[in-house]
């Protein structure tokens, strides 16, 4: 049986983009503006901006 190989920076960028859709997606039922240290996420506009910079920063 062959093994499986995963390039560990191909596969968090993978799963990186795919937490940050399910996130921008979801914005309804998370209602980030309530969450502790992200009150100023007003908007889905603003929570897109915010998810858009996390994902910049690797």
């Amino acid at each position: 049986m062959a093994k499986a190989v995963f390039q560990k920076k191909d596969v968090e960028e993978i799963w990186r983009g795919a937490v940050i859709r399910l996130l921008r997606h979801s914005y309804d039922l998370i209602n980030p503006g309530l969450l502790p240290g992200l009150g100023h996420i007003r908007d889905k506009k603003h929570w897109r901006r915010y998810l858009r910079a996390q994902y910049g920063r690797y």
